[in-house]
């Protein structure tokens, strides 16, 4: 049979088809036209989005170095003083102090005299304490989102100055900073970032009663230089989303809901949407029907979900519900308004509960991950999402 005899068999085959439906055989052929344009434009999204993942393969020599993951704790800190216009340089010292002060960051440690992720005694603890209860956090003191805030509005400014001790106590003039001086350094200049942060914020002696010199230069600086090649090298477990997700749920002015989900408002759904659309991955803001379509679409792998094999960026979800993890087997997601429900929410978080960081809290069906040759080093900051 030739080409002239297929193309009108096929004619044929389409006027018999349309007399039996009571349409004309134009309108047949413009509907076979229309579905051939429609999986044209399905198939080009798919190289689209197969060439927007493989622009992480230039950034593959990140990978060679130590491989150092954050905590979730560490990833809240981190995304809070990001969102708050700290650099690199800066959010590395605060850790690395920090990680000496209450290496486990936990908000919740409290003896009666010392408590919190700065170990805040004496009248700074009575004065944290106060802060929380005069400006809406009084039901949050134990939580790292409190203690952070009191931290940058007050602590951190309000108690920068050098130090005048004596004798060994004494800091290196070369450490006597200004909160400005401090905001302006850069990546080389980490080890005085974390030894002004040490000396001018929270001050402990720079040598001990025994005359050894503070633990300074043998961990804070060190774990400072950490936490730098972790954000200068972007691995925070190539997962900027993370970053990004914490970050809004750092932020009161985010809650949920389902009516309103695009922002600033979010449902479970959106918000993982819109979390790895802010690192750059070409997604739809999918609800959970569509979601387990949209991820492996861009280079996600089902897993079996199993708590024991979780990692930091696994994107989890079962039905009518999805979370991101963040590690240390803690999630980020948005769950439900001020009410307990879903709709006719309140703008913003309403309770501190709508969208947050927790333990998790439920069995889920499986876990999407990107397989560890399609991961894309992608620092984005929390605030680039279009």
């Amino acid at each position: 049979m030739g080409t002239k005899d297929i193309s009108n068999s096929i004619k044929n085959r389409i006027a018999e088809f349309a007399g039996s439906l009571f349409v004309s055989p134009k309108t047949i052929v413009f509907i076979v036209m229309v579905l051939i344009m429609m999986m044209l434009v399905s198939l080009m999204s798919s190289f689209t989005a197969a060439a927007l993942t493989g622009l992480g393969g230039a950034a593959q020599a990140y990978q060679e170095q130590e491989r150092l993951s954050l905590t979730a704790a560490e990833y809240e800190i981190c995304a809070f003083f990001r969102d708050k216009g700290y650099g690199d340089t800066q959010i590395a010292a605060v850790l690395g102090n920090l990680k000496q002060e209450k290496g486990d960051f936990d908000p919740a440690y409290d003896n009666g005299n010392v408590l919190g992720i700065m170990q805040w005694s004496g009248g700074q603890r009575t004065r944290l304490i106060e802060w929380c209860n005069a400006n809406g956090y009084g039901d949050q003191i134990y939580t790292i989102k409190a203690q952070l805030n009191y931290a940058y509005e007050v602590y951190i400014p309000g108690s920068w100055f050098f130090p005048q001790y004596d004798g060994d106590h004494a800091y290196p003039e070369a450490y006597n900073i200004t909160y400005d001086e401090f905001l302006a350094l850069e990546p080389k200049d980490v080890d005085l970032a974390a030894a002004g942060f040490c000396a001018c914020c929270e001050k402990p002696y720079y040598k001990d009663a025994n005359g050894n010199q503070s633990e300074l230069n043998e961990h804070r600086i060190p774990f400072a230089r950490e936490y730098l090649q972790i954000l200068q090298g972007g691995c925070l477990d190539d997962a900027a989303y993370v970053t990004w997700a914490v970050s809004i749920a750092n932020d009161p002015a985010h809650g949920y809901d389902q009516d309103n989900r695009d922002g600033p408002d979010y449902d479970c759904s959106s918000f993982v949407a819109y979390a790895l659309r802010s690192a750059g991955y070409n997604v739809w803001i999918f609800d959970t029907d569509s979601e387990i379509g949209q991820l492996e679409r861009i280079g996600f792998r089902r897993l079996p979900y199993a708590p024991s094999i979780l990692q930091p960026g696994d994107i989890l979800w079962t039905d009518g519900h999805t979370e991101i993890c963040v590690g240390s087997n803690e999630v980020v997601g948005a769950r439900q308004n001020e009410s307990g429900g879903v709709k006719d929410s309140i703008p913003g978080d309403q309770t501190g509960d709508e969208i947050s960081v927790c333990p998790i809290f439920m069995n889920f069906t499986y876990i999407f991950r990107l397989p560890e040759e399609q991961r894309t080093i992608n620092r984005t900051s929390a605030d680039a999402i279009p």
